[in-house]
């Protein structure tokens, strides 16, 4: 069996054991000394700047819907990825989110391992409205992406 697949077998393992839940902005899990230093070399730790078109922004402002901005670490990524952690970001206005503020476990942290994959997405959030806003996409190793801000721009979908 290949190492990342062993890997991977072993990151299944363990995210069957516990749950994978991540904790508010702000929120400070418990930590013990061992995970600190897990929880440092391990963290996602960059930057996504959402901006918006002239277009799109204008359309924001009239509809009073949020920019959503969704995050996924993993292996694996995707709906059914047992050893990934997410975080949806809502912004009013678009804006930086930095990473570092999401308050992910250290557990949850460690599970992903020294080399996972990171990717995020932007749509406009509603109740009633569908999803008006074309986002560019941020994807690449945690690697590739730790330390950099990243430009996410945002236009008004054009239905073809």
């Amino acid at each position: 069996m290949p190492n990342r697949h062993r890997y991977a077998f072993l990151l299944t393992l363990l995210a069957l054991s516990g749950s994978l839940q991540s904790a508010a902005p702000g929120d400070s899990p418990p930590q013990t000394a061992a995970a600190a230093p897990a929880l440092a070399a391990n963290y996602p730790s960059f930057k996504v700047d959402v901006q918006l078109t002239a277009a799109a922004q204008e359309r924001l402002n009239k509809s009073g819907n949020k920019i959503g901005v969704s995050f996924e670490f993993g292996t694996e990524l995707g709906p059914d990825s047992p050893n990934m952690i997410s975080k949806l970001v809502e912004l009013e206005q678009p804006g930086v989110i930095d990473t570092e503020s999401f308050g992910f476990a250290a557990d949850d942290v460690a599970k992903l391992g020294e080399e996972y994959d990171a990717q995020a997405g932007g749509f406009s959030i509603s109740e009633t409205d569908l999803n008006f806003l074309d986002c560019g996409s941020v994807f690449g190793s945690i690697t590739a992406l730790r330390g950099q801000t990243i430009v996410m721009s945002c236009d008004v979908l054009k239905l073809d």
